[in-house]
């Protein structure tokens, strides 16, 4: 038997976890087992960072629930180049590749669960009930999906509870590149006022309002402590207006879009990721390696990373008084910040690097076929 011929697919149209994990798997499949391509929009600022190779690139935006004309395209390219597997990750390409690919015999769909479409829309709308109801029926009908991965049980739990029981469901952690993020141990200074970090996107799934209220209170309470913020996206603007109406630069600082994360680690104690929703957030694994520990919303999978008071804190979404309770934990006792990010750094490098994820998709891929 020859190589297997995979396709990685996503829109890579952001710079989340989604399309890290995507990539890693595209990057470091063994090409002695598997004839790899990808597929994204060339021009996409994911493919702006990291560049894929051209001999292995195949330009189809895989987005657009009526984008039948490309969705024909798509279907095309994949029975030219004969493509055993499709592994798609995420909500938009999942659609879009499940409903151009379905009912070929010769290729098994793959997709990867990154996100619960149940949260990605106002709780019982009408929007969020036929989108659910959509999936669901793409999910659970193997002319459309022949295996689903979820990166944390709990999402595996969501999907079971929504009835999907006819196509197999794994779990798969996602990992990061431990290497990466190791750096030498983080020394402390018991004396220097402590410094909160919130590396995301500025977006309404994230609580931004609550992580900036919070730190107006610490400061109000003339409590020793900063916050540095590095991301960008549709709340921008209100961070930036926020931290000036309310006199708050000298305690707040704003980086945009950072590049190399990894080094801001180096200038924080805490990383906060007060959140609406999440699946499995790839930030809380490259702080905890780096021996930075967290402080996170109880949502998702969150709790499947963070053991609360061992290597950081869980606290109620949405709960600001839970929140600052948390970081006054770390403020009375900073022996904590220290004590939970070795545990967090030991728990990380044990469990989610990004050689052990690849592995369990490979041996996935090889089950398929």
């Amino acid at each position: 038997m020859g190589k297997v011929r995979v396709l990685i697919a996503d829109p890579f149209e952001a710079l989340g976890g989604e399309e890290e994990v995507a990539f890693y798997i595209y990057q470091e499949l063994d090409r002695n087992k598997f004839e790899v391509y990808i597929t994204g929009d060339e021009g996409s600022i994911y493919f702006q960072k990291k560049c894929p190779k051209k001999t292995e690139m195949i330009n189809v935006y895989p987005k657009g629930k009526t984008n039948f004309q490309e969705m024909i395209r798509f279907r095309k390219i994949v029975k030219n180049k004969k493509i055993d597997i499709i592994n798609v990750h995420g909500y938009s390409g999942g659609f879009f590749v499940r409903l151009a690919c379905m009912g070929l015999k010769d290729t098994k769909i793959i997709w990867t669960m990154h996100t619960n479409v149940e949260d990605m829309f106002p709780y019982r709308s009408f929007r969020q009930r036929i989108s659910t109801f959509v999936e669901n029926i793409i999910n659970n009908h193997m002319v459309f999906t022949d295996q689903i991965i979820t990166v944390c049980h709990d999402s595996r739990k969501k999907l079971l509870e929504r009835g999907i029981t006819k196509v197999p469901i794994t779990t798969i952690y996602n990992g990061i590149d431990i290497g990466k993020f190791t750096i030498d141990e983080k020394k402390y200074d018991s004396k220097k006022e402590i410094v909160l970090g919130f590396f995301s996107r500025l977006s309404t799934q994230k609580d931004v309002p609550l992580l900036l209220e919070s730190m107006r209170r610490l400061v109000r309470e003339k409590k020793d402590v900063r916050l540095i913020i590095a991301g960008d996206g549709d709340q921008k603007r209100y961070v930036k207006q926020y931290i000036t109406e309310h006199r708050l630069q000298k305690y707040i600082t704003y980086l945009d879009f950072c590049k190399n994360i990894s080094k801001q680690f180096l200038k924080i104690d805490i990383l906060v990721l007060p959140t609406h929703y999440e699946c499995f957030p790839m930030i809380l694994l490259e702080a905890m390696c780096t021996g930075t520990p967290v402080i996170a919303s109880d949502v998702g999978g969150v709790a499947e990373i963070v053991k609360d008071g061992f290597n950081g804190y869980l606290v109620q979404a949405e709960n600001i008084n839970d929140f600052l309770e948390k970081i006054n934990c770390y403020i009375e006792d900073k022996s904590l910040i220290e004590t939970h990010g070795k545990n967090g750094k030991k728990h990380i490098e044990e469990k989610y690097s990004k050689d052990r994820m690849v592995l369990q998709y490979s041996d996935i891929y090889e089950r398929t076929v």
